[in-house]
């Protein structure tokens, strides 16, 4: 057997990593770096500078400008520009017929669908389309805002 000359030992790899004792130096040693500059100095020139800065003289303080006032703005109603009222319907609803006892229905309950009335607006839109903004009130009444 020949004895191991120097290259041999280089192209060789050695597991340094093996053991938990190294993890743990090479972890503390990562973990205390960043604390060896808090420790140990002196704090007097930061207090010199405080204490020269509170010796300042203060200053004014200026006056916040003044705010702008607010215009409102009525929107115009007159016999040009139609004024819709949010609050009432969209359409003419027609009035609902009178039906006499022999008028057919569905079921025993008395309720049926009319189809010769006017179709809303919102029912043009899927369900699953419409999301709630907010909401109006008038009164007792509340109207939502959808989109």
């Amino acid at each position: 057997m020949r004895p191991p000359s120097t290259s041999d030992s280089f192209s060789t790899p050695v597991r340094i990593a093996q053991s938990g004792a190294f993890r743990a130096l090479i972890t503390m040693l990562v973990v205390s770096a960043p604390l060896v500059g808090c420790g140990g100095g002196s704090d007097a020139d930061l207090r010199s500078y405080v204490a020269e800065v509170k010796t300042r003289p203060g200053g004014a303080i200026e006056d916040l400008p003044p705010l702008a006032r607010y215009v409102g703005y009525t929107y115009p109603c007159d016999g040009v520009v139609p004024c819709a009222d949010p609050f009432e319907p969209f359409f003419l609803e027609p009035p609902a017929p009178k039906c006499d006892p022999d008028c057919p229905v569905a079921g025993n309950n008395g309720l049926a669908p009319n189809f010769d009335r006017n179709r809303e607006e919102l029912e043009s839109y899927p369900l699953d389309g419409l999301r709630m903004m907010g909401t109006l009130e008038k009164g007792d009444e509340f109207w939502a805002i959808l989109r």
